[in-house]
Order: C-alpha cells, then structure tokens, then sequence
C-alpha cells in the first residue's frame, strides 16, 4: 500500500447523482484516499465559490461525474459543476470524466428540461469528452467500477504531492524544503490572482455619443409646403389665333413640345426640391464621438449606429445636391416669339391676349415656376474635412451608420464631424441603437440612445 494519500475532489449535480456520489466516494475510502465534495456548500452562494476554489487548489486529482442535467447557474451563466470544471483544468490538476451513457432510462427528475440549459449540457459534455481520461457509466456500480480502475491509472501517469505522515518524512531536511516549496507556491498563486485581475479590469471602455450629448432632443419643423413647378402644357396649332399663324411654324411647335420636360422629370425635381427645402428647415448636422474610457487600448473596432425610420440620414454632399437641385429646362416658347413678331409689324405693345383665341388654357409667356420665400439665405456648401483619417471610416447603409476604427487609446476620444446630416419627419419618443465590437470584447454591446423630436410649425 503506497504511504501517499491523495485528495480526490468529486464533482457532479447532487440531487440526481446521489447514489453515484456516494458509490464514488465509498470506492476512493476503500482505496484509502481522500474524497472531497461540495455537499457541505451552498451552490448558488457566491461567498463560498472561494471556500470551493481553495478546496479544489488543495486537491491532486479532479473526477467529474454528468449526468443528464446541468445544475444551477453562477452569475457568469455557467453551471458550477462546469465552474469548477474549468477551473481545475486551469491549475493543470489531472481530470476524469465519468458521463452516463444517454441510452440508460432516467426518471423525469434525473433530466434537464430547460431548452437553453440542456444545450448548454450538450457542449459541457462534449468538452469532458475532449480530455483523455474519459470513459461512460450505465449504473451507480458501474461507475465505482471504472473509478476504481481509473485511478491508479492517473495516480502512475500523473503523480502529485499528496499527503503523508510526518514520521515518513525522510528528515527535516525535506520538511523544511516542503514548508517553502509550499509558502513559494502560495505565493505565487497570490501574484498568479493578481495579474489575472489586473487583466481582467484593463479592458476599454467604449461609448458613443451623438451632438455631445448621451440623449438627443432636436425640433422636427412641419412642413407646409411650397409652389410646385407645373408642367408646361403643350402647344397646339389648332388653338393659336389665326393672326398669330403667320408668324410661327408647326416645326417650331413641334420642336417645342419634344424638347418640354417629361412629368417624371418634373415629379423628381419637385420630390427634390420639397426634400431639400425640408432640409434647410430642420436638417441637424451629424456629430459622432468615440470615447475610451477605459484602462486599455481598444482594437478593430465595428461600431454600427441605427436610427429610426422616423429619420433620414444622408451624407453632406447628398444633402447638398438635394438643396441645389436644379429646377427643369423649358425651351423657348415660339408663340411668345410669334407675338413679338406680329406687335412689332403692327405697332402695338400691350393687348397681347386680346389677339388670342386659345382660351384660359394657353399662356402665352410660358410656362411658370412659382417662387416661394428663401428661408434660408446663401445655404453654405458643407465643409469637408481637411484630414483625413486613414485609421477609421464611415459608410451609410440605408438608415445606418457604420464606425470603423483600428484602434482607440483609452482616454482618448475619435471625433467624425460634418459629414452626414439627419432630418427628423415627425415628432415623437424614439431610440437609436448604437452596437460595439472590438478585440478585447467577449461578445457584442449594445445600448440605446434616447431621442425626442418636438415639432415647431413653420406657414
């Protein structure tokens, strides 16, 4: 019989493997070594993961028992049986895995009947079957069965300290070496927890803000319109005076009416027009600031910025375009040259719809472009940006903006100015989604910036 003993902590679910725990822990008696459980802690106390981590640092061997239910969760979402799991694969304690074979009838009360709880029982079990030590048990005995011969496998393979009595030490000598063997590795372990904290809380710390501000309140203007360009109605031959005829050509209205703008070409410049007015009233240039507030520098940042349908958002230049849009080219009118031509030859300066006989439907001057009141002067093209960023970009997908930014110190703040413009439609509550991604994440941010648009009427 070897003078060593080993401490052998059992880890399992308790209520459905009681009788396996107790087979195993009679077994590892039999064996004359030490088997330690967490029947004595309370598994969804906090307080006493530590009481467990220290007992796991004491012990030489890690045998884990699954059954077919997961356990209660700890606060980062994992079970503590896979907690404890992992964390003595951490220390590089040697690991056995024991899993019941899934053909083997269980009562209702042995299984997991949580959807998200037994995916993640699924995955548990195909990472204890990823180690070598691993073998499947039908029954309690069975499963003693296998320990029994597992473990001096492991105990040949994988020595450990374990324990002894004093008196078989070989001389003080040892027993000195052991205590600061012993002192050394705690130590160590102290300055291990450490760095692992230090880790941990030096991470980046990012955040977006819009205009300067965590909330948005801006003003959505009604509008009410303005004079639409009409279509210019065409002209007809048959409706111009017979003074007026022999001073124009049916070639020339011919030619006039193929050259007139067609009513899609109209409809689109007034559809423009009506939005780039809009845009002069109550579009809001666009400030987007990154800020790091962390202790740690952040990496490929993917930073999306979604807003509600009751927004528009476009680029600068866009915006530009909308409000400089050109109104559609009317050709010369012949029958405004045939009049001048025919009051020339007669003398006459006025009068000119008396010689007409066409009707209300015809205006001899044209067609018309009504005007409207320029609210806003001298609408300065956007400036643009005089450096440019080669580390970070934007686009704009549909009503999304898309940040991308190779890094970000922390403390420091990455500013993209002036170069979209956003244009409230109606007045409400509503939210904006802004996503982060970086290197340093485990997984996707998000949050929501809240935003408030009051309407103001304009006549």
């Amino acid at each position: 019989m070897s003078e060593k003993k080993y401490q052998i902590f059992i880890s399992s679910t308790y209520t459905d493997l009681v009788e396996a725990r107790d087979k195993i822990i009679s077994t590892i008696l039999t064996m004359y070594h030490f088997p330690i459980g967490m029947e004595m802690f309370s598994a969804d106390d906090d307080e006493q993961w530590e009481v467990i981590r220290e007992t796991i640092d004491q012990s030489d061997y890690y045998v884990l028992i699954l059954g077919q239910r997961y356990g209660s969760l700890a606060a980062d979402g994992r079970s503590y049986t896979e907690k404890e799991y992992d964390y003595a694969k951490s220390l590089g304690i040697p690991v056995l895995s024991f899993i019941r074979d899934p053909e083997m009838p269980t009562k209702p009360s042995e299984r997991e009947n949580d959807p998200e709880k037994i995916q993640k029982l699924l995955a548990f079990i195909e990472k204890a079957k990823g180690i070598k030590m691993c073998d499947f048990w039908k029954t309690p005995d069975d499963l003693a069965h296998k320990v029994s011969l597992a473990l001096p496998k492991a105990f040949r393979r994988h020595p450990r300290i374990g324990w002894a009595k004093a008196d078989k030490i070989a001389s003080p000598e040892i027993l000195e070496e052991l205590a600061s063997l012993s002192k050394e590795n705690r130590l160590l372990r102290d300055e291990l927890e450490k760095l692992r904290a230090s880790v941990i809380e030096r991470t980046p710390n990012l955040q977006v803000t819009l205009n300067k501000k965590s909330e948005l309140a801006i003003t959505f203007i009604k509008y009410s319109g303005y004079n639409k360009f009409d279509y210019p109605k065409e002209l007809n031959i048959k409706e111009i005076g017979s003074h007026l005829l022999p001073y124009i050509d049916k070639e020339d209205i011919e030619e006039y009416n193929s050259n007139l703008p067609s009513q899609e070409e109209i409809d689109e410049y007034n559809q423009s027009k009506e939005l780039g007015e809009r845009i002069k009233q109550s579009g809001i240039d666009l400030f987007i600031d990154v800020r790091n507030f962390g202790s740690a520098k952040a990496d490929n940042l993917y930073i999306t910025i979604s807003f509600p349908e009751e927004i528009m958002v476009l680029e600068k230049d866009e915006g530009q375009k909308l409000i400089d849009v050109k109104e559609p080219k009317i050709p010369k009118n012949p029958l405004k040259e045939a009049q001048r031509k025919y009051s020339k030859e007669h003398g006459m300066r006025n009068g000119v719809s008396s010689f007409l006989n066409m009707g209300s439907a015809i205006d001899l001057f044209g067609p018309r472009l009504h005007s409207y009141d320029n609210v806003l002067k001298d609408f300065n093209a956007f400036p643009v940006m005089s450096n440019i960023d080669r580390t970070a970009s934007t686009t704009l997908k549909g009503n999304m903006i898309v940040l991308e930014i190779d890094d970000l110190l922390h403390t420091l703040e990455r500013s993209f100015d002036e170069e979209y413009i956003f244009l409230p439609l109606c007045e409400g509550t509503f939210e904006v989604k802004v996503s982060i991604i970086c290197e340093q994440y485990s997984k996707e941010e998000t949050y929501i910036i809240p935003l408030t648009i009051d309407s103001n009427i304009v006549v």
